[in-house]
């Protein structure tokens, strides 16, 4: 019995020893490809399995890209449902081919391009996700622009604002005065066009109406951005004290020197009471600008050179008096 267990192990031993001896000379003698890739891949595997079936693919450009996407049926109806949008405003004299156009959440720049194709010489399309060549990416609650230089504007999705308030005082800050702000919003009314209209605290309501964006039924609102009556007020009053009062003190500060008529207290007098009046009414100015300046989406006075000009001349009314 015993022997016969010696000679089962003797053969276990040697079948073990040699099962270790091949496979040593497979792991010498056997080269390890540099790489998984498939050196002549075939052409009709379309899409890998894993990632050593992989194969090369060119580099799509962005114009041919877009040229793709622009071609489909999704697009071109889009685009046409835009372009009826926008030669319904035109028709109302809102803008015209010479009109500098934002788009605000311009999308994929769908609006863009019904402008574009209508003649339409300056439009600005912005959004969180830039889409060159129609789209740049710029946040809609703090627009990358200068005041009122534009002339139309328009938000086709304004629902998706993080900050609605926000989003329409940052609209109506790049429209100029009279310049028309368009928003449109999901299919509603009554309550809630109010409460839209009343995110905008610079202009007032001319139209709202059901139209059909992209497949989808929406409503336009359609606002006038009108001059404050308080930024009236101080441009009176500034070019009261600036341009009247305050040429009529110099005037009179140099006629008490003259020898005729001889009426230098009248003269100084007159000179007193003109740079007093400009100097209260300069004082009242500045305090209707700071109002104005608190009311503006930015928040506070910003230092432009119309502000530096006004301390200016108010401390000059100041100094002479």
């Amino acid at each position: 019995m015993e022997t016969h267990i010696q000679k089962f192990l003797n053969k276990l031993s040697f079948t073990s020893i040699t099962i270790a001896t091949l496979t040593l000379l497979l792991l010498v003698y056997l080269k390890t490809p540099l790489t998984c890739i498939n050196p002549n891949p075939k052409p009709h595997h379309k899409f890998p399995k894993s990632t050593c079936n992989i194969t090369h693919r060119t580099h799509t450009t962005i114009n041919k890209h877009n040229r793709r996407i622009w071609s489909t049926k999704a697009w071109t109806r889009t685009v046409h449902s835009f372009t009826l949008q926008f030669q319904s405003l035109q028709a109302q004299n809102l803008f015209s081919n010479n009109s500098r156009i934002l788009i605000v959440s311009a999308g994929a720049g769908h609006s863009v391009m019904a402008l574009n194709n209508m003649g339409v010489k300056y439009v600005s399309g912005v959004e969180v996700v830039e889409s060159p060549p129609l789209v740049s990416r710029a946040d809609p609650h703090n627009l990358p622009f200068f005041n009122k230089v534009f002339d139309f504007g328009l938000s086709p999705y304004l629902e998706r604002a993080l900050f609605p308030a926000r989003y329409v005082g940052e609209m109506e800050r790049t429209v100029r005065d009279g310049g028309a702000c368009v928003v449109a919003v999901e299919a509603c009314g009554g309550e809630d066009v109010e409460e839209v209209v009343k995110l905008f605290k610079k202009s007032k309501l001319l139209e709202v109406k059901n139209v059909t964006l992209g497949g989808e039924r929406r409503t336009n609102i359609v606002m006038q951005v009108v001059k404050s009556k308080i930024k009236i007020v101080h441009g009176i009053i500034n070019g009261v004290s600036w341009g009247m009062m305050m040429p009529l003190g110099v005037v009179f500060a140099r006629l008490r020197y003259l020898p005729l008529p001889e009426y230098p207290a009248l003269w100084f007098n007159l000179h007193i009471y003109c740079q007093t009046i400009a100097f209260f009414l300069g004082i009242a100015g500045g305090g209707l600008k700071i109002f104005l300046g608190r009311q503006s989406s930015g928040g506070g006075v910003k230092h432009t050179s119309h502000r530096f000009i006004g301390g200016a001349l108010l401390g000059l009314v100041n100094y002479k008096s």
